[in-house]
């Protein structure tokens, strides 16, 4: 962990080693809950917003922006994940990855 954030291997040779800074790295225990219209800012210009919920489906649509530019829209069901992944050096990269643990809607 160079300068004590978390990174992750790109790209690994006989004697280099490419890495990439994780802006977010929450482990398996730590959750956060955002109800309709609410959005979380996750950094570097990615933010998640949930834009609807449906309880008797257990869904969420959830949606992705970087730099206020849509870069993913999705429907996730309650226990799957909303992933977004890029080609990075010739290799796909999950660069968020969320898991839908409840749908809530007061």
């Amino acid at each position: 962990m160079p300068n004590g954030r978390d990174y992750y291997v790109l790209k690994k040779d006989r004697e280099n080693v490419t890495l990439a800074r994780l802006t977010i790295n929450f482990t398996d225990s730590e959750t956060r809950m955002l109800g309709i219209g609410k959005s979380w800012d996750l950094g570097s210009g990615y933010v998640l917003h949930v834009a609807d919920v449906n309880q008797k489906r257990g869904s969420a649509r959830l949606q992705l922006y970087r730099d206020g530019r849509l870069l993913e829209d999705m429907i996730v069901n309650t226990g799957e994940y909303f992933t977004y992944e890029e080609w990075v050096l010739g290799r796909k990269i999950d660069l968020v990855r969320a898991r839908l643990e409840l749908c809530l809607h007061r």
